[in-house]
């Protein structure tokens, strides 16, 4: 599993968490609904052209994906509904 590599527990003294504001979080996809990550993703999303960022995609319908699939494209293809 990745995020394991050091051991599958971990050794933490209690007077760690009693002592501080310490608080601990997973970061795999079980440590997030689902409703949350569609809405960061979506965040996300909008975020990409008001900060001037590219992304570099060629966009094709859905039908055409045999066709597209055949050919080496030099961008990124998405293929869409």
């Amino acid at each position: 599993n990745i995020g394991s590599l050091a051991g599958a527990s971990l050794p933490l003294n209690a007077g760690a968490l009693r002592s501080s504001g310490l608080e601990l979080l997973g970061s795999g996809l079980g440590s997030v609904s689902n409703e949350g990550l569609v809405q960061v993703i979506g965040q996300l999303l909008r975020a990409i052209e008001p900060a001037g960022l590219k992304v570099d995609a060629e966009a094709v319908p859905l039908t055409e994906v045999e066709s597209a699939w055949q050919r080496s494209a030099a961008e990124r293809i998405v293929f869409t509904l």
